[in-house]
C-alpha cells in the first residue's frame, strides 16, 4: 500500500522541480528574486515600494534591498513626488521591460511544456487545486510554520 504523501512536501518539491526563476536568472544575469520583483511589475505601471512588498510577500527592507539591486543594474526606475519626497513610485525602465518580455516569453515556453502532459480534464483539476491552494496561502495557511 502507497503512502499517502503529506502537501506540505508536494509544495517543497515542486518548488525545487521549478526553477524557472534560476535559469532564466542565470541567462539574464538576475537573483531568482530579481527575477520575480520584475515579473511582479507591468510594464507602464508605478507602484510604491510597499504595494511592490505586499504583491511579492516580502518585507519592506527586503524589498527594498531588491528595489537597489535592480535600480543599480538600470531595469527600474525610483520616481520621487515633488510635494513629498519620502513618497517614491517605481517603474522599469526601457531595459527592464525588455528583460520582462524575455521573462514573460520564458514563462511561455515553460507553461507549454507543462501543459503537454495533462489532458483537457487533468489539466483543469490542477488548475482548480492551485487555485485552491492558493487561495489558502493568501488566508495565511502557510503563516507559522
Amino acid at each position: 500500500m502507497a503512502v499517502e504523501r503529506r502537501l506540505i512536501d508536494l509544495i517543497i518539491e515542486l518548488k525545487a522541480r521549478c526553477r524557472f526563476e534560476e535559469e532564466i536568472g542565470e541567462e539574464c544575469d538576475l537573483a531568482p528574486r530579481e527575477v520575480s520583483c520584475l515579473s511582479a511589475l507591468a510594464p507602464g505601471e508605478e507602484l510604491s515600494a510597499g504595494e511592490l512588498a505586499r504583491r511579492m510577500g516580502l518585507s519592506p527592507s527586503r524589498a527594498s534591498r531588491l528595489i537597489t539591486s535592480l535600480r543599480s543594474k538600470g531595469t527600474v526606475r525610483e520616481t520621487f513626488d515633488q510635494p513629498d519626497r519620502r513618497a517614491v513610485s517605481l517603474s522599469l525602465t526601457p531595459a527592464g521591460e525588455k528583460l520582462v518580455k524575455k521573462i514573460e516569453l520564458k514563462k511561455g515556453e515553460c507553461e507549454r511544456r507543462l501543459l503537454a502532459a495533462f489532458d483537457r480534464e487533468q489539466l483543469r483539476t490542477v488548475r482548480t487545486g492551485l487555485s485552491t491552494l492558493s487561495i489558502a496561502f493568501e488566508g495565511g495557511a502557510h503563516e507559522g510554520t
